[in-house]
């Protein structure tokens, strides 16, 4: 991402620490006053209200977004895909934690 490039994702956590000197537009709007009322009016339907140039989905998010917007996410090209390489729970000490974050997209805008 350049410097003036804005980004829409919704785990935050990591991925925006990395970004803090970028736009960022989050799901459900905790980081930012803008995409908390894009997403207040349009939920998922932010993405084409704040014309992001990144987009960051989960598997499951992706297949909503194309199903919903798939006139926004035509304007968008898979530029990334990144998979962690635990698919299955982790155990500490009997304390099991499910994998839910390790698999991403990420889009740019076309042109």
């Amino acid at each position: 991402m350049g410097k003036q490039d804005s980004v829409f994702l919704e785990p935050l956590g990591y991925m925006g620490m990395e970004v803090w000197d970028r736009i960022v537009y989050d799901f459900p709007g905790l980081g930012s006053k803008v995409s908390f009322a894009a997403t207040k009016k349009a939920g998922w339907g932010a993405i084409g209200v704040l014309n992001p140039n990144f987009i960051v989905l989960r598997p499951w998010e992706l297949v909503a977004v194309n199903r919903e917007m798939a006139e926004v996410m035509s304007q968008y090209k898979e530029v990334a895909h990144i998979k962690g390489s635990h698919d299955k729970p982790l155990d500490f000490y009997g304390l099991v934690y499910g994998v839910a974050d390790n698999e991403f997209y990420v889009f740019q805008r076309n042109g």
